[in-house]
């Protein structure tokens, strides 16, 4: 991905894939890389969209911004399509939650105008499997579907950060 939000889990799959490359590793262990990935790209995205929604909320006002700040320092792990809908944009007005859903529509018709499947299922899905994983210790993903799955995940963060950026 080429944005240095993003950058901590683009420096994480770099490296195991490195280790991929120079190392017969098992399945076992490259279902754990996949877990650790998901893992790393869940924390990375629940931060990305605190300071999304952080950033909005000071352009509207500082006092605004600070008092949002502090009742959401922690996002813990409410970061589905439907949460960001329900517990965010909703507060905001009507009018972001359909700006919202009409990124998405638009995301996942240029996904299957090439023949991929809905990014938006994807990024729930990494969600799901981090949870599982990190509870679990299990995965449902493979080590290259995580990337994947991470990739189109990233387009939805994108999304979001339109429905409040004014473009």
């Amino acid at each position: 991905m080429d944005d240095e939000r993003f950058k901590n889990v683009d420096d994480v799959i770099a490296a195991l894939n490195e280790i991929l490359s120079e190392t017969d590793i098992s399945d076992f262990t490259k279902s754990r890389f996949a877990g650790l990935v998901a893992v790393e790209a869940v924390c990375a995205f629940e931060l990305i969209i605190r300071n999304i929604i952080f950033e909005f909320c000071r352009n509207d006002s500082e006092l605004f911004g600070g008092f949002v700040q502090s009742r959401f320092k922690r996002l813990k792990g409410r970061i589905g399509i439907s949460d960001l809908k329900t517990n965010f944009l909703s507060h905001f007005g009507v009018e972001y939650v359909s700006k919202f859903d009409g990124i998405l529509e638009e995301l996942r018709n240029s996904a299957f105008a090439i023949g991929e499947p809905d990014p938006t299922l994807r990024y729930d899905n990494i969600l799901q499997n981090r949870h599982t994983f990190t509870h679990e210790g299990s995965i449902s993903l493979t080590y290259e579907e995580v990337i994947v799955y991470y990739q189109d995940a990233c387009k939805v963060i994108i999304a979001l950060e339109r429905t409040l950026d004014g473009s």
